[in-house]
Order: structure tokens, then sequence, then C-alpha cells
């Protein structure tokens, strides 16, 4: 990429009916595989509402967004600022820019940001061998990309500039594949299976796990479930929200058991703190919510008093808030 300048976007949305409303933008400009200065990130209140599956997924409840978005203008504004018309990468373009980013522009009567350039979902496709799928999530986990919680926009922000530069930096050069406008091209180009082949047969020294790997078989991706990155889009929605709420419903099972005591004892707190490390769906209410405040309770491995009382009154929020939050999903 040398010095060319672009940028990685990822939006959080509230759902997928139209009209889409991004209720997060997230970006860092680029310098070729570098980050340039520092990121972007802006919550934005449309004071719409928001699909009960994508608040579990992002977080980001009505009331939420009434108390820390920004307005949608001035948001939009900040965000053109620091485009600065550059070509805007997305894992998932179709969406970011398609749906949600070029609608809005024209819905709110705004300056377009950057300029729409390639998908780095597609890239991925005739670069990565060695995953069963390419969600961002199961890329993050094998190649090592980031710990901290997916579906927030810029968490996967940072996410997508590791990619580049761990995972298709070297394949791409090892390739000859230099310079933004040539690897754009190379993301569209067909037939996938001969891309991969390339890859393989230029870039196994790099990687011994390309060496012998068959070209896999993908099937074309679906539409985002959720309207996110990384959504089950190989399940059903009726199939992931029921597998959402049992999971919830453990959960309040486990909170409603130490509620019943008047001050938390740091053996329940460890239980709690085990079954979240366990649990798949960790960013979804009410787990986001408490594990994230039960990382605070702890002091050099011990659990304090502010933190206890803290919890408490956290696990029994969730339990009265719980029953309310699922019932419009179906």
């Amino acid at each position: 990429m040398k010095q060319e300048q672009w940028l990685i976007v990822d939006t959080e949305t509230n759902g997928l009916r139209k009209p889409i409303y991004a209720v997060e933008i997230a970006a860092q400009r680029m310098c070729g595989w570098e980050p340039m200065g520092a990121p972007f990130r802006r919550l934005l209140n449309h004071d719409v509402p928001i699909d009960p599956v994508a608040e579990l997924v992002h977080g980001y409840s009505r009331k939420y967004l009434r108390e820390n978005g920004m307005l949608p203008l001035q948001a939009h504004r900040e965000f053109n600022e620091y485009a600065a018309g550059l070509p805007i990468v997305a894992y998932n373009i179709s969406f970011d820019w398609d749906q949600v980013l070029f609608p809005e522009y024209q819905r709110l009567a705004v300056p377009i940001s950057g300029s729409k350039g390639f998908c780095a979902l597609t890239l991925a496709r005739r670069v990565i061998l060695e995953t069963e799928n390419l969600k961002l999530d199961t890329l993050k986990k094998h190649f090592r990309l980031g710990d901290a919680p997916s579906h927030k926009g810029l968490n996967d922000v940072l996410v997508v500039v590791r990619l580049f530069q761990a995972v298709f930096q070297p394949r791409l050069e090892g390739s000859g594949i230099v310079g933004f406008e040539n690897i754009a091209a190379f993301s569209r180009k067909t037939p996938v299976a001969k891309c991969l082949e390339m890859i393989q047969q230029k870039c196994s020294e790099l990687s011994p796990q390309l060496r012998e790997r068959p070209i896999p078989f993908r099937k074309p991706r679906r539409r985002r479930v959720l309207g996110i990155q990384g959504a089950e889009a190989h399940r059903s929605h009726h199939q992931q929200v029921i597998a959402i709420k049992a999971c919830a419903e453990e959960f309040i099972a486990l909170c409603r058991g130490l509620a019943t005591q008047s001050a938390l004892n740091d053996e329940g707190i460890v239980a709690l703190k085990n079954w979240i490390a366990s649990c798949p769906y960790p960013y979804i209410y009410p787990m986001n919510a408490v594990a994230k405040n039960l990382g605070d309770a702890f002091e050099n491995e011990a659990v304090t008093e502010n933190g206890k009382t803290e919890l408490l009154d956290l696990i029994r929020e969730a339990i009265s808030a719980f029953p309310p939050a699922y019932e419009a999903m179906s």
C-alpha cells in the first residue's frame, strides 16, 4: 500500500428493517498498512425504536442512546471531517455502505463521507483458507487478533486493522499484489478458487498451514441476521433467538440465587465470573452489563466491598429488566 491513505469503517444499527439507522459509526484512518492518528467513534441518537435482537447484540437501547448518543447531523459532520474523502473499506461493505451509510446521507441530506472502496470480507474469501467460515469472530480467534468484546463498532474496526496487518499484508505482498487499487481489484477477482490457489502457492512458506490445505468450498454468505459483523449467519433467526433466551434465562437463574443474599460472597462472584467466561453470548444484555462491572469488582484478584455492593445492585437491576427486554423477541 506504500503511503496510500484509506479508511476502515464499521457501523452498528437499529436493526435490518428499512429505513436502517446507524447507532454507532467507528473508523480508523490508515496510511499504507498502519493506523494513522486516533480512531473515530460516535454514538448516534436518532430516537427511533431499536430492534430487540439488535439491542441484545450491540447493547445500545433507545434509552441508552438518548443519554449517550449525539445528534445524527452533528455525528455525520464530524465523520465527514474525519473521512476527508478517503476510500472506505468495511467487512461487508454492501451492508455498511449500501444499506446504512449511503441511504442515511440521502435521508439526512448531508455530504457523502469518503467514497466506496472495497469489501474486506470478499478479500478474505480470496486470501484465507484455514477457517471453516469467514465470520469476523472466527478470524479474530483463529489469528489471535484481539480479545475485546465483538459487535462494538470500534472493537470490530480494530480487529479488521489487525487482520490487514497480520494476514492480508504478508499474503498479498507475497503474491505480488501491491497498492490499494490492485488489492481492490483482487477482492473482486473470479473465480475465487483460483485466487485461493495462487495465495496457497505463493505464500505457503509464510504459513505451513497453507501448504497442504485443500481449497475450501464455502457457501455464499447469507445476509447478516442482526445487522452486525460476526452475526451467526448460518443459523436461522428463530434458532438464534431461542439460544439467546435459553442462555439469558440460565444467567438470570444464577443471578436470582445470588440476589437472595444481603451481600455477595467471593465464591458466588467467582462462580458468576466463570459462567460468563463460558457463555456463548457474553456480549448480550444482561450478561454484557454484568460482565463489565464484574471486571471492575476485582482488585489484586480479590473482590472489593464497593465492588460487591455495585455488582449486587446491577444483578438486581438485570433481574428486573430481563423479562421486558426479551418479550418482543420472536
